[in-house]
C-alpha cells in the first residue's frame, strides 16, 4: 500500500493555485498541474479523484468563510443610511480576509467558471440588492420617492460588488486597499435615498 505524503499533496495544490491563477477552473489542465508539481499525473488522481475535487480543496474552505463573512455583515450592520459610519468595520473585515485568502478569494471570484461556484459573484450581488431594496423601498414611500424601475437597484448592487473587486484585483498595499473601500462605501451609502429624489 502506498502512503499519502504531506509534501507532494501541498506540490500538486501549489501547482493548482498557479494553474487555477492563470487559466481558471474551466482550462486548467491536470497534467500540467501534475508536471509543475514534479509528479506523474496518476500521482495527481491518488490524492483528488478529480479536477472538481482539486478545484474544491483549494477554494471550497473560503468560499464557505467569505459566504459566511458576507451574512454575517448582512445580519449585524446597520442600515443603509448609517452605512458611512460602519465604513471602518466593513472594510477591516474585508481587509482580514484578503489578507488571509488573497490568492484563493481571486480565483473563486474570478476563476470559477464551469465550477460549481462561477455564480457566487452573482449571489453576492442578489444578496447586496436585496438588502438595498428591503431597506430603501420603505424609506422611498416614507418619503414619497418613486422608482420608475427598481432594476437601478440592482445595477447599484452590481456596480458596488464589482468595485471592490476591482479594488482588490488592482492593489496590493492594505492602507491603499482600505482607503479605497472606505471611499466606495462612502459613496455609495452615504445618504443613498435622497439621491433618488
Amino acid at each position: 500500500m502506498q502512503y499519502l505524503k504531506d509534501e507532494i499533496r501541498n506540490n500538486i495544490i501549489a501547482a493548482a493555485i498557479k494553474e487555477f491563477t492563470l487559466k481558471g477552473y474551466q482550462d486548467a489542465s491536470m497534467r500540467v498541474i501534475a508536471a509543475e508539481a514534479g509528479v506523474a499525473i496518476g500521482n495527481v488522481y491518488r490524492y483528488f479523484k478529480n479536477k472538481d475535487e482539486l478545484f474544491n480543496s483549494i477554494v471550497g474552505p473560503v468560499y464557505t468563510k467569505f459566504t459566511s463573512m458576507v451574512f454575517d455583515l448582512y445580519q449585524t450592520q446597520g442600515s443603509i443610511p448609517e452605512m458611512q459610519l460602519m465604513t471602518v468595520d466593513i472594510t477591516d473585515k474585508i481587509m482580514e480576509f484578503y489578507d488571509k485568502y488573497e490568492t484563493e478569494l481571486l480565483i473563486l471570484i474570478d476563476k470559477s467558471k464551469g465550477s460549481k461556484y462561477e455564480d457566487i459573484k452573482e449571489e453576492l450581488i442578489r444578496l447586496v440588492n436585496y438588502r438595498i431594496k428591503s431597506e430603501l423601498l420603505v424609506i422611498f414611500k416614507e418619503n414619497g420617492i418613486k422608482l420608475k424601475d427598481d432594476y437601478i437597484l440592482y445595477i447599484l448592487a452590481a456596480t458596488f460588488v464589482e468595485g471592490i473587486f476591482m479594488v482588490l484585483r488592482k492593489y496590493r498595499d492594505q492602507a491603499k486597499i482600505k482607503e479605497l473601500l472606505g471611499q466606495l462605501l462612502f459613496i455609495y451609502f452615504d445618504d443613498l435615498y435622497k439621491r433618488f429624489r
